[in-house]
């Protein structure tokens, strides 16, 4: 629940000084926001991360894709592996494809470090 007191000065469409407001240190993460791109393949044994292909991560979800399970799949697997919320993680591109591109509150780099 988010009270908000009303003499605060804080409006509902300055995202900014809600994120400061209530999510705290969660707010520098969210600065580095970084796209990365995702062949998925579904209906696996395991959810495991096979490694770099290209430009774009290989990973296995154990999910079919159907009715977006392996879209969700995919994104608590991310959230657990990166330590996020899996709210913050986005697909913004490909989201009935095998081929995904995912934006994440994290930099490049610090991406790189933690899937490889």
């Amino acid at each position: 629940m988010i009270v908000i007191p009303v003499k605060t000065g804080i409006h509902l469409t300055d995202r900014t000084k809600l994120d400061y407001h209530f999510h705290g240190n969660d707010r520098e993460k969210r600065k580095s926001m970084s796209l990365i791109h995702i062949k998925i393949i579904p209906n696996a044994k395991n959810n495991e991360i096979v490694g770099k292909e290209g430009n774009a991560w290989k990973i296995r979800i154990n999910a079919p894709p159907i009715e977006g399970r392996a879209n969700e799949a995919l994104v608590k697997f991310l959230a657990e592996i990166l330590d996020v919320a899996p709210s913050l993680i986005e697909i913004v591109k490909g989201g009935s494809s095998k081929n995904k591109t995912i934006k994440i509150p994290l930099s490049e780099s610090e991406v790189e470090e933690i899937l490889k």
